[in-house]
């Protein structure tokens, strides 16, 4: 039986109390010019029709450009264009994952992830991206580490699949080379496909120490990884659902002719407006840009936060950070079932007025204690957005 999602719980709670909305993460601010512009643009062309299938071709080829020579992925067959990420997943799981099938996720995790593998018939074995016993440790996203022989473990004959979050939402961790390089050996040791979902791959910060780095790249890889993106994360309009997913024939055709079946295709004047956002822009210096003002409100929140003495994990990617709460005492009911950050978040936007997002959705049943001292916020707002949520984070030093 499917339950709603955080989402329909918290977006709706903040509308009705009028708080400020730092829990789900879409951008508040305009998008480029240029991206408005190629948008606006779709009336003065006559691609209102059916596309290909699998993607506007145009659009498929300016992908297969993004992952370069090494990688080498034919627009045409090889490409698939979808309606966000979230579907490629959808996609990927239904024609790749059968009755009984085991898939490994890394916890925290997307909430969708575990949901779309149960609807395939699969099931979710769960691994925790460790957070460090050192409090100052932990509060660097890069040092919450995957144990490689925890991973080893999860591993068993019916183990099919494992998907990777690379940079990682919530946590905003840019995974190093040698970390993919330990996934990549036990996938291949195992024969197991990959799935990595990318969609924060051009939002790296201009501080963090690692560069996003691609496992389909890593040597043996290419043939058993299939790779998530989306226009929506790149260029700051998640509501146009553009996704793709890449990888070989032999992993991506079933996808392909699933796609048919499912929406036939995507928005073709959107797929054309996203072409023409990358024929513009092939360096992808605007979400490049986008990163710098990503950091930017991170490094406006941050202070905003730990003035409550709320610790913020730093993220290197991504619209999102972390931020320690078992220090505030909060009106709690005694008999709670909810674990603490959730009951946090449900107080939060009558008690102070801000909204945020309790990680416990991130985790399985058995794990969601991990995320008891947590709450997850959004950076990816207007200045104006962040500021208004001072006065009612304020508020807090009464509950210290």
């Amino acid at each position: 039986k499917l339950e709603n999602s955080v989402w329909t719980v918290f977006t709706p709670l903040a509308v009705k109390t009028n708080a400020v909305n730092l829990g789900q993460g879409f951008p508040d601010f305009s998008f480029h010019p240029s991206v408005l512009k190629n948008y606006q643009s779709i009336e003065a062309h006559m691609m209102h029709q059916y596309c290909r299938s699998s993607g506007d071709l145009p659009l498929t080829t300016l992908v297969s450009k993004l992952f370069g020579h090494d990688l080498n992925y034919d627009p045409a067959t090889e490409i698939v264009v979808t309606a966000g990420a979230t579907n490629a997943l959808y996609t990927i799981l239904q024609c790749h994952i059968e009755e009984g099938d085991e898939v490994v996720l890394f916890s925290p995790h997307y909430d969708a992830y575990p949901v779309q593998v149960e609807q395939a018939g699969g099931k979710p074995v769960y691994v925790p991206i460790e957070e460090p016993k050192d409090e100052q440790d932990a509060l660097d996203s890069n040092k919450w580490r995957i144990d490689p022989n925890r991973l080893e473990k999860s591993i068993t004959t019916k183990t099919k699949m494992i998907v990777i979050n690379n940079p990682h939402n919530p946590l905003g961790k840019v995974f190093t080379r040698e970390e993919l390089e330990q996934i990549a050996s036990i996938a291949k040791k195992h024969d197991l496909i990959v799935v990595s979902d990318e969609v924060y791959e051009y939002l790296v910060f201009p501080s963090s120490p690692v560069q996003h780095t691609r496992i389909a790249s890593l040597p043996g890889m290419r043939d058993r990884t299939i790779t998530i993106s989306s226009a929506g994360k790149t260029y700051s309009n998640t509501g146009w659902k553009i996704g793709w997913m890449a990888g070989s024939e032999a992993l991506v055709d079933s996808c392909a002719k699933s796609i048919q079946y499912q929406i036939f295709c995507q928005a073709s004047p959107l797929q054309r407006a996203v072409t023409r956002c990358l024929e513009q822009d092939p360096t992808m210096a605007i979400p490049r840009e986008t990163a710098i003002y990503l950091e930017e409100r991170y490094n406006q929140l941050k202070p905003l936060l730990e003035s409550q003495n709320m610790m913020t994990v730093r993220p290197y990617s991504g619209y999102f950070t972390l931020s320690r709460i078992d220090h505030i005492r909060f009106p709690r009911a005694e008999n709670s079932a909810n674990t603490r950050d959730y009951d946090f978040c449900l107080w939060m936007p009558q008690g102070v007025g801000v909204c945020a997002i309790p990680p416990s959705a991130f985790y399985a049943h058995e794990h969601k204690h991990l995320a008891d001292k947590w709450a997850r916020f959004s950076f990816a707002k207007m200045e104006s957005t962040i500021a208004a949520a001072e006065a009612g984070l304020n508020k807090l030093k009464k509950y210290i």
